[in-house]
């Protein structure tokens, strides 16, 4: 009994394949259907020129990527500062120590 469970062989993996079927005349339904929903999207879009959510919708990212362009400038600001300030200790220490 142990050694038939010591020597078990895996079972191979099935493949999972199960055939799609492709109907024509349901792809064109499909297509012309979109279509008129676009179309009439497209007429609704005239009719309401007044969006007010998209507007505030585009208004908020604006004010986020203006935000945030300027906390990025201060902190590139900040960080060139503490690299300037690095490199001439760095200097100065180098200096130092081949004047001795």
């Amino acid at each position: 009994m142990l050694f038939n469970r010591f020597f078990k062989q895996p079972k191979p993996n099935k493949f999972g394949y199960t055939p799609v079927y492709y109907d024509e005349r349901k792809e064109d339904r499909d297509h012309k259907t979109k279509a008129a929903k676009l179309e009439s999207e497209k007429d609704s879009l005239q009719r309401d020129s007044i969006d007010f959510r998209s507007n505030f919708k585009n208004e908020v990212a604006r004010n986020r990527e203006k935000s945030l362009s300027n906390f990025r400038s201060q902190g590139n600001a900040k960080s060139n500062k503490m690299l300037l300030i690095i490199m001439v200790i760095i200097a100065g220490i180098i200096y130092v120590q081949f004047k001795l």
